[in-house]
């Protein structure tokens, strides 16, 4: 996936493909999705539903490395 660019539904299918083999959880798109995705904490807070930024930046795994995460 290029590095802040949003994934086609192909790119999805294949990370999904990727992961299957691991534990894959609901909890992973989530994880996936605020961590890779290169908008504002806000505008991902406002995407997945969060009241609060705290809770947001507890599912971000940017401390780990994206490359770690990936």
């Amino acid at each position: 996936m290029p590095s802040g660019k949003a994934m086609c539904g192909h790119e999805v299918w294949r990370a999904v493909q990727k992961r299957s083999a691991h534990s894959l959880r609901p909890h992973s798109f989530r994880v996936a999705f605020i961590t890779l995705n290169p908008a504002s904490l806000d505008a991902r807070q406002d995407a997945v539903g969060h009241a609060s930024g705290d809770t947001t930046r507890g599912y971000d795994r940017e401390w780990r490395g994206k490359a770690a995460f990936v």
